[in-house]
């Protein structure tokens, strides 16, 4: 196992993975014909999230990322699961005149055959699109199912719920998932820091309580999406995961440079860097939870009307 509820590794770890879901149960409401789902869905909260999050204790990364570079580079972009990158790497490989280039790339790529099957090269690092077309089918195939077990429904849900949002997390869709910030400790991860440090404790529930506010605010419905409509959502949603990427680096790269070191990797917990790092990243972070409750909530009515719309009522 690795880790603990409280400190999961991947995705958006805790906080972040409840609310994204809680936004797209809230969002699944606003359709009449899911009814019976939704009721499921809030009867089995607590089975739910627990299946969702476990997702991060017990499989440690695999399937939860997809390595673009190696989508287009000979050597397999090889993404490593553990260790950081240095910055200046970062920092090299996406440089603003790299940008129009690399997405080129990426949106070739996503197009191509790799990103289509799973083989056992990319078996840890270049999935989660696969992940998601997976568990979404075995979602189907479970309310289709005549002899329908809650069990089971709850665990699909929260399977779908995570790695939904795996998908949704921009740096997991490259091989420089992770690199050294100038802080210390733990803050000196900047996965980390994205995932678990983008608010105080204190402020989490607030912010993402106006996420949900926003979306509902928004006008969006869930919709039903055929498996070509949901291939291309998934696509849409890593190529702005990591066309966001660009933002990320610059954004680090413009603070550690007010601070005099243009790449510094000196474990200065400085004020500012980590300040305007929490405030730049926050809204970037908001804008893809969002995509992802948007994209969970119609997966979820989309399985639903296509296994026929079956009575949950009867499940204990």
């Amino acid at each position: 196992m690795v880790g603990t509820l409280n400190s999961l590794r991947f995705g958006w770890a805790r906080h972040g993975h409840e609310a994204i879901n809680g936004s797209a149960y809230a969002l699944l409401k606003t359709n009449n014909q899911a009814k019976p789902l939704t009721q499921f869905i809030a009867k089995h909260h607590a089975e739910i999230e627990g299946h969702c999050l476990e997702q991060d204790r017990y499989f440690s990364g695999a399937g939860h990322f997809l390595n673009a570079e190696s989508l287009w580079e000979t050597n397999g972009g090889r993404h490593l699961l553990r260790g950081e990158r240095a910055f200046s790497k970062v920092a090299d490989f996406f440089k603003p005149e790299n940008k129009k280039s690399r997405m080129k790339l990426f949106s070739q790529g996503l197009a191509g055959s790799k990103v289509l099957k799973e083989h056992p090269q990319h078996e840890r690092e270049n999935n989660v699109y696969q992940s998601v077309l997976s568990v979404y089918e075995n979602l189907l195939l479970k309310l289709k199912s005549p002899n329908i077990r809650s069990e089971d429904l709850e665990q699909s849900i929260g399977e779908l719920a995570h790695y939904v949002g795996d998908l949704n997390q921009p740096m997991h869709t490259s091989k420089f998932y992770n690199w050294r910030t100038m802080g210390k400790g733990k803050k000196k991860s900047i996965h980390f820091f994205m995932e678990n440090r983008l608010a105080d404790r204190a402020a989490y529930k607030v912010w993402y309580q106006a996420i949900e506010t926003d979306l509902l605010k928004s006008g969006f419905k869930p919709e039903t999406l055929n498996p070509k409509e949901i291939r291309q959502e998934l696509k849409q949603d890593l190529k702005r995961c990591y066309e966001s990427m660009f933002k990320i680096v610059a954004i680090d790269k413009e603070f550690r440079e007010r601070t005099g070191e243009k790449y510094g990797t000196t474990r200065v917990s400085n004020p500012d860097y980590m300040a305007g790092l929490k405030s730049a990243y926050k809204p970037i972070a908001e804008k893809h939870m969002k995509e992802a409750s948007r994209l969970f909530a119609s997966l979820l009515v989309s399985a639903y009307e296509e296994a026929g719309k079956p009575a949950l009522n009867q499940l204990a």
